[in-house]
């Protein structure tokens, strides 16, 4: 597996929104179940929704005009959350062919109307091509001779769910969406697949897989590795003004601190946490260690509680741990955006990667280093399902994008050529990703800051306290709490979360 091409295309469009699409037989109006898929997905965008069938093309700043549309059982549409006055609604028309591209960074992507050269053709065979060839984050949908056709980014940053059922093929930004139309059994699409709709499942073109291992001593291995995420930030940072930086003060959030400060472009670190979290002071410090500004949002009781109510709506999950990543990276956003800055920048990605989470332990205990070594590339591959798309729904509505260096393609298939022993020495190491903080220390970081343990974000922001403190003001249990607001947000929609 190869990412071809280093060159960066990417401009710095800050719009975003939400694709839906539907495919149907036996008679049913697609655009009637379109509207009501872009109803629900309006916290992603309503400022403009534009709708494409095979014989029209429509963009509109009522969803009441899609009843005008002559019915057709093929359509795609978008909502467009405008933040600029530049920002082009979509579909893309042009002749037979009209498109739409959710991006937030990509190295073939310069504008909506400019993706129009890499579509000549059959659309599945590009967009096969353009998995095959490119990195980034992006979804992407299709519309041509009464055809759909769908592909997700190969590391599935973007989100993108699909479901298929009594002659219904539709697929939509949010699994809302679906369930709004009474497709209760949705999936999340597989990153680096391609889907015509209508064919049984996405098909794969780029998958994760393992990678033959290094055999170089790690003095060897690191200045590669430093080159990588230098050329990840850059390539994700390069073309903009300013950003922020989702801040915790650990290992992962200080080299991509350190590496942006490097650029010539405005760098915040956003910090959050509850009232008094000690993590707080903590990375105040590490961000002025680093030279960097620093915005600190300190939130109550009732602040967990309210936001919380929030990002069950937006992950559409009562998993109480993605509830507790979710917060957090909707408090950076919310803070970003009242500051002025539009795009963020994380260290999700990097545990799977570099063995950062304390289950890679008991594996490497109870099982070894080459069940290790897989469960580095399962981590990988579900990170979209775990980690990406719950951050990006969590900071999406907030109009805010977030960019994930440590999830390039690049840095990923180096990072699983690296032998674990390297990232992980032993089963009792409490650092872990060894060879990364070899890395920031090459790059000159303090090693006070590279050699700090880890705390997951919801446990150094207090966030998991907070949900189990609301939860106890209502004298209920957590889990129960949680799934109780899960069922009353959704309970007109019956869906129910990817198992």
């Amino acid at each position: 597996m190869t990412c071809k091409g280093i060159k960066v295309l990417w401009k710095a469009p800050v719009r975003m929104g939400a694709i839906s699409a539907v495919r149907t037989t036996g008679g049913t109006d697609a655009t009637r179940l379109l509207k009501r898929m872009v109803a629900l997905q309006s916290h992603r965008g309503s400022e403009l929704f534009g709708v494409s069938t095979s014989k029209e093309h429509m963009i509109t700043s009522s969803l009441d005009e899609f009843s005008q549309l002559k019915t057709s059982n093929s359509a795609i549409a978008y909502n467009l959350m405008r933040i600029d006055d530049q920002d082009e609604p979509q579909p893309i028309r042009s002749n037979d062919l009209s498109y739409i591209i959710e991006c937030d960074y990509a190295e073939f992507y310069s504008s909506p109307t400019g993706f129009l050269e890499y579509l000549h053709g059959d659309p599945y065979e590009c967009l096969r091509k353009l998995i095959t060839e490119w990195d980034g984050q992006y979804a992407i949908a299709i519309l041509k001779e009464g055809e759909i056709y769908a592909a997700r980014d190969p590391v599935g940053l973007k989100p993108l769910y699909y479901a298929s059922s009594n002659g219904i093929d539709a697929l939509a930004s949010e699994k809302k969406a679906l369930w709004g139309i009474g497709l209760t059994s949705v999936y999340s699409f597989p990153p680096g697949h391609v889907w015509r709709l209508g064919d049984n499942r996405p098909s794969p073109v780029i998958e994760i897989n393992s990678q033959k291992s290094f055999v170089q001593p790690a003095d060897k291995i690191t200045p590669k590795l430093t080159e990588l995420l230098e050329e990840a930030v850059y390539e994700r940072a390069n073309r903009l003004d300013r950003i922020g930086i989702c801040f915790s003060g650990g290992v992962d959030s200080a080299i991509i601190t350190h590496l942006l400060s490097k650029l010539d472009i405005e760098v915040r670190a956003f910090i959050v946490g509850m009232d008094n979290s000690p993590e707080t002071e903590s990375a105040c410090e590490a961000a002025e260690m680093l030279g960097v500004k620093s915005i600190v949002s300190e939130y109550s009781l009732d602040d967990v509680d309210s936001t919380l109510y929030k990002c069950v709506w937006r992950v559409e999950d009562y998993n109480i741990v993605k509830l507790g990543i979710a917060i957090p990276f909707a408090w950076c956003a919310s803070s970003a955006f009242k500051t002025g800055f539009r795009y963020l920048i994380s260290g999700q990605g990097a545990d799977e990667l570099f063995c950062g989470y304390h289950k890679f332990l008991r594996i490497l205990r109870e099982k070894g280093g080459k069940s290790l070594e897989l469960a580095t590339i399962e981590s990988i591959r579900e990170a979209h399902r775990t980690s990406f798309q719950v951050v990006e729904q969590a900071v999406a509505p907030e109009k805010v994008k977030i960019l994930h260096p440590f999830a390039d393609l690049n840095l990923i298939i180096f990072g699983l050529a690296i032998p674990s022993d390297l990232k992980v020495q032993g089963p009792y190491d409490g650092l872990r990703k060894r060879i990364l903080r070899d890395a920031g220390l090459r790059l000159g970081l303090p090693e006070e800051i590279i050699m700090k343990p880890k705390r997951a974000i919801q446990y150094s922001t207090w966030v998991d306290k907070g949900i189990s403190m609301a939860a106890k003001r209502k004298r209920l249990k957590t889990r129960k709490y949680v799934r109780k607001i899960f069922e009353e947000s959704f309970k007109t929609l019956m869906g129910e979360p990817e198992a």
